[in-house]
């Protein structure tokens, strides 16, 4: 769990900062891409919780 949340601050931080997003050519997200990647995140939490252990 604390992957996926480090990976989401990550992602909004390098997305959404002029300075680092114009360094990396990233363009910052509207709207529905933010959906999309809320919607990802939030698989991969579950997923996570849900997925069986390997022993």
């Amino acid at each position: 769990m604390l992957t996926v949340i480090g990976s989401a601050v990550v992602l909004v931080a390098l997305v959404q900062t002029p300075g680092l997003s114009h360094f990396f050519g990233c363009t910052p997200l509207g709207p529905v891409a933010w959906a999309g990647v809320a919607s990802a995140i939030a698989v991969a939490a579950i997923g996570s919780r849900e997925s069986p252990r390997n022993a």
